[in-house]
């Protein structure tokens, strides 16, 4: 299967990569390497799969997860370590996933 392949490349490449990446860019690299994946997984999918959960996902995770991973590496010293530093960035994590999953389950039960 070529997703395996992918899977299996993206996972090596990224495994000797966070060997050659400095300690201080670990966060910066972490955050690089899953965007890249969701990215590639998104964009592999077929038409057809690209529904509601699809453009939720996008807009109530990723891109929001986007902007605080960017906020975190940019200015966590300066800024976002006042309002919680990395704790904002892992909580979000699993409370948008609990709200992108309330509301698939809400639109399914009111289709049905």
């Amino acid at each position: 299967n070529g997703k395996n392949l992918v899977v299996l490349i993206i996972s090596l490449l990224s495994i000797v990569g966070g060997k050659l990446t400095p300690v201080r860019m670990g966060f910066t690299y972490t955050q690089t390497v899953l965007f890249l994946c969701f990215s590639l997984n998104q964009l592999m999918q077929r038409k057809s799969d690209k529904t509601f959960a699809y453009t939720l996902y996008a807009a109530l995770v990723t891109f929001p997860l986007g902007l605080v991973g960017w906020q975190e590496s940019m200015a966590c010293t300066n800024f976002v370590i006042k309002y919680g530093g990395h704790l904002i960035y892992d909580a979000y994590i699993p409370i948008s996933s609990i709200i992108f999953y309330l509301l698939c389950y809400g639109k399914a039960v009111s289709e049905n």
